[in-house]
């Protein structure tokens, strides 16, 4: 599967990257899906316009299922692009068995796509590495 981590100290940087990603792959016809891991920030929500509850926070927590946060952000355009908004500030989160099953979910969903991408402050790169394990990080930075 095709995944990639974008991550920085800017969040409106971070959110950019990643949706110009997420459209370009959409624009040449993959099924994409796109993390936001900032629930305090919630720039990817903002850039998409869409609201950031419930989402991946609350699907960590177990409080909704991955399907039931991810809503499609491209459709208007004709751009097949899902979003995870980033959820509730939250720190309840499962573990143990519960934890391996939610992540065997979203492996599950993240196979029905032809590219991940999980936008991710810096803090939250150990939560974006067990998402998508192994995968490109892409740092962005201002000069």
């Amino acid at each position: 599967m095709r995944t990639s981590i974008v991550t920085g100290a800017d969040p409106v940087i971070v959110a950019a990257t990643a949706a110009r990603l997420a459209i370009a792959s959409a624009a040449d016809h993959r099924q994409t899906l796109i993390v936001d891991l900032d629930p305090v920030e919630i720039p990817l929500s903002r850039t998409f316009r869409e609201r950031a509850e419930p989402g991946t926070t609350d699907a960590l927590a177990r409080a909704f299922t991955w399907r039931e946060v991810a809503r499609p952000v491209g459709s208007s355009d004709g751009l097949p692009i899902t979003l995870l908004p980033a959820g509730t500030e939250r720190q309840d989160f499962v573990s143990g068995t519960e934890r391996q099953e939610l992540m065997d979910s979203f492996t599950r969903l993240r196979a029905t796509y032809e590219l991940t991408i999980v936008a991710a402050p810096p803090g939250q790169m150990a939560v974006a590495g067990t998402l998508v394990d192994a995968s490109p990080v892409i740092l962005t930075a201002t000069v």
